[in-house]
């Protein structure tokens, strides 16, 4: 595969359609899709690749915009002893 014409219209999306900053990587057989900021727990994100972006090593583009939705995982509870304060214990009498 190589860059195509519409590489740079490579995009990722939030929920609110708002554009996340990713960086693209190609190798011969597969397209990387990397987000700079860490994404947002529970959220759905859009991938739109569109059919320009990419051509094969003959010249072929795909011949339709590729997109695709998933969603990111929900935010680890966080167990109940570690959200108790650590209080020191009283020392023993003697």
């Amino acid at each position: 595969m190589d860059k195509g014409s519409d590489w740079e219209k490579i995009t990722l999306k939030d929920s609110s359609g708002k554009q996340v900053k990713i960086s693209i990587g190609l190798s011969v057989s597969a397209l990387t899709i990397k987000p700079e900021d860490k994404l947002v727990y529970n959220t759905t994100y859009t991938v739109t690749t569109p059919a320009g972006a990419e051509k094969s090593t003959t010249g072929d583009s795909m011949s339709s915009d590729y997109i695709f939705s998933f969603t990111t995982a929900k935010e680890p509870e966080m167990s109940k002893e570690l959200e108790k304060p650590k209080v020191p214990e009283k020392p023993g009498r003697v």
